[in-house]
């Protein structure tokens, strides 16, 4: 498994209003001149932890992905220091598609079991 990345915290935080009176949590995390991403986790109400922050990631993308092409993938890779392109060599963009959702449960496996 990968190592965790050191624990930080982030430079600003808020509440994002949405539909009715629904809130969503947001914060922004480290290099300011670094690149943009976000990251999308959990539920309603699963919050976020210092856990989340370390994370390294694993990104999972079907050869015939054509809504997120492997092109797309293999860029974020290269600009997400210590992630881990899996590339399923007969799927498309469908967690059902043959070996997507075994790639995915071996992926975050890994992470489970520390």
């Amino acid at each position: 498994m990968p190592d965790l990345y050191p624990e930080i915290e982030p430079y600003a935080q808020g509440m994002l209003e949405v539909t009715g009176d629904d809130l969503v949590y947001w914060e922004v995390c480290g290099n300011p001149r670094g690149k943009p991403a976000v990251v999308l986790h959990g539920g309603p109400g699963s919050g976020c932890t210092r856990w989340h922050r370390r994370i390294p990631g694993v990104l999972v993308n079907g050869r015939f992905d054509f809504q997120a092409p492997i092109a797309t993938a293999w860029k974020l890779h290269s600009l997400w220091p210590r992630s881990e392109l899996v590339v399923v060599n007969d799927a498309g963009h469908a967690a059902s598609n043959p070996g997507i959702t075994e790639e995915l449960i071996r992926a975050t496996d890994r992470f489970a079991r520390g």
